[in-house]
């Protein structure tokens, strides 16, 4: 039944505690989630801005393996804009 509906389907691996081994081993297949940093305010030309400040390092890492360029976003609330890549 579910095969002739129109449409896409996927699915999740949920890893479970003892699974640790098989999530390290495929990282490209374990869930990830979008994260928002607290707001950090610029006082010279350079920021750095620790990406898991007030979350779980332990439980999550930083997505490392895919293109940062597509994926990360820097929006300088001054202006509304979004800061270019590479700056």
């Amino acid at each position: 039944m579910l095969k002739s509906v129109d449409a896409k389907i996927y699915a999740t691996y949920y890893t479970t505690r003892k699974d640790n081994e098989w999530a390290k081993a495929n990282p490209d297949e374990i869930q990830q989630v979008y994260i928002m940093t607290p707001f950090v305010t610029a006082t010279s030309d350079t920021l750095s801005i620790h990406l898991l400040k007030g979350l779980y390092p332990e439980m999550l890492s930083v997505n490392s393996r895919d293109d940062i360029s597509r994926w990360w976003e820097v929006i300088d609330r001054t202006t509304g804009q979004v800061v270019p890549f590479g700056q």
